[in-house]
């Protein structure tokens, strides 16, 4: 049994699949949780998948080319009229999996994670002045002389001017030059400037209870770091702050 075509119905928690071998004989009707949907692709051999074009296609489009598939994505009025029976999750993936073999279906690009990001800001945001600053003077005695450089972890400080403090000596702290310190950090500078976040700031370390606006705004800005480096998993842990964090 080869399966040379998937048409994948994507939900918020099951996902339908239907394969079709070289002959269009149907040889996989299958659910997936969302857990298991990785592991079921990178097991499988490469071959054609087709979804419905929405937000969420274009990331698990992204996903599945990574496991060598060829992935096509179709705007849903496209795929409508190969619904055979009444409109059911195992009907849908059927449909999708008959359009998407279609030599003369018409297919919408993936989009990459930077023109997704593009298109989810309104388009009269204006993103406000923001300072950087990188500082290899890494301490961990408190308090810090911010003044100086000395620095003993990663914030954001809010005000007029939002300010970005990020550790910068290689080798001797583990978030130097960490991508999702720099965007957990830039998340927060996200909400303090687009959001009514109501965050009360201030120090914090794992394991600690927090206040459940603080605790909000840091779920936040690692649910962002992740989404945006396509790292749901989260190898980051949050143990940024300091108690000029705002």
């Amino acid at each position: 049994m080869k399966i040379t075509t998937i048409g994948v119905d994507l939900a918020k928690n099951v996902f339908q699949v239907h394969g079709v071998d070289e002959r269009g004989k149907v040889v996989l009707r299958k659910q997936l949780r969302r857990d298991r949907v990785f592991a079921f692709f990178a097991n499988l051999p490469p071959c054609l998948v087709g979804m419905e074009a929405c937000s969420g296609a274009h990331y698990w489009a992204r996903t599945l080319q990574r496991f060598g598939h060829t992935v096509r994505l179709m705007a849903p009025q496209f795929v409508k009229p190969y619904v055979k029976t009444n409109k059911n999750d195992a009907a849908d993936a059927e449909a999708i999996c008959e359009a998407v073999a279609r030599p003369s279906m018409r297919f919408v690009a993936i989009k990459s994670v930077e023109q997704q990001a593009i298109l989810a800001v309104h388009p009269t945001a204006v993103f406000e002045p923001l300072d950087a600053f990188w500082s290899v003077n890494n301490t961990l005695t408190s308090p810090t002389n911010i003044d100086a450089g000395e620095l003993s972890a990663s914030f954001y400080r809010g005000g007029s001017v939002g300010q970005l403090f990020l550790l910068g000596n290689a080798s001797v702290d583990t978030e130097e030059f960490d991508d999702h310190v720099v965007m957990h950090e830039w998340g927060h500078y996200f909400e303090d400037k687009f959001s009514r976040s109501d965050s009360i700031g201030g120090a914090h370390t794992i394991g600690q209870s927090l206040d459940a606006r603080l605790a909000f705004g840091e779920g936040w800005a690692t649910a962002l770091a992740a989404i945006v480096l396509e790292n749901l998993i989260g190898k980051f842990l949050v143990n940024a702050g300091s108690d000029d964090s705002e």
